[in-house]
């Protein structure tokens, strides 16, 4: 999250260009849910993808980021307010909202702290639901097309020490460290859904319901949603001159169909690793 807060962040391609969420995602959580409909908080809301859901639902939304840049492009409704902050100190009363989300975000969190202010915040019989979805596989191809995404995310060489202490290895994990593994003991009523699935306890998010909208993109289009990677930011602040993420699509044009380059247009089909925390503070 950390890396989103500078003013040079493309908060506008990010709106544009990373993947939103499915209402079968929202369903899941409401189903979860038992408590009121009257104030939700989207935790670390860039550009408002999920109070943009929730407002369709909730008397009123909040989303809090620590980006100014983001806030500025967020979506925006009559019952939706934002406000500059952090996840680790909440500005808002005890007991003051129904619902806590956090999409896309968590692993950058100070784990101990946020837990402390989630139970602050969240009323009597309130949820908190926390979601992510790690790097995306390209299906269809060869091996090394299919892989490819990975290497430029987690190689060294490459964008894999951009990321900043160990965000993308939690995510990765499905949040079972760095903290995240005292989750069950610091709420009651916890359901993990987990795809592919990981921990034997967790839920198994069907195939026809994944919880991440975006299951395929033209080749433009992921060119840009691998720019708007927070590594890459890092990265390109060291090395103007060079993009990886140029290279990593280069070399999917040219290996997809081998001897038949992609062009500009052309679709490809993704798949995307996903977790869902929910927890409810109900006796």
């Amino acid at each position: 999250m950390s890396n989103f807060s500078s003013t040079a962040y493309n908060s506008k391609a990010y709106s544009q260009f990373r993947p939103s969420y499915t209402e079968e995602l929202f369903q899941t959580i409401y189903r979860f849910h038992q408590g009121g409909y009257g104030k939700a908080l989207d935790v670390a809301t860039g550009t408002g993808q999920v109070t943009k859901g929730l407002a369709n639902k909730f008397d009123q939304v909040h989303g809090i980021d620590i980006s100014e840049s983001q806030i500025a492009e967020a979506y925006k409704a009559d019952n939706i307010t934002y406000s500059v902050g952090i996840a680790e100190e909440l500005p808002f009363e005890d007991a003051s909202f129904d619902l806590i989300t956090v999409a896309e975000a968590a692993h950058w969190f100070n784990t101990e702290r946020f837990f402390k202010e989630v139970k602050r915040v969240l009323k009597p019989n309130g949820t908190l639901a926390v979601w992510g979805y790690s790097l995306c596989t390209i299906e269809g191809g060869s091996d090394k097309v299919r892989d490819v995404v990975r290497e430029l995310g987690f190689s060294p060489s490459k964008l894999g020490s951009s990321w900043g202490a160990s965000a993308l290895e939690i995510l990765e994990k499905f949040y079972t460290d760095s903290g995240w593994e005292k989750f069950p003991q610091e709420f009651k009523h916890v359901v993990r859904y987990e795809s592919p699935k990981q921990q034997e306890s967790a839920l198994e998010i069907p195939e026809g319901k994944m919880f991440v909208e975006m299951r395929s993109m033209e080749v433009w289009r992921f060119r840009e949603y691998l720019k708007t990677w927070s590594s890459y930011k890092r990265y390109k602040e060291t090395n103007p001159t060079g993009d990886l993420a140029d290279e990593c699509v280069e070399f999917i044009i040219q290996h997809y169909n081998p001897g038949s380059p992609l062009k500009e247009e052309d679709v490809l089909p993704l798949s995307w690793p996903q977790i869902l925390l929910l927890a409810s503070n109900r006796e």
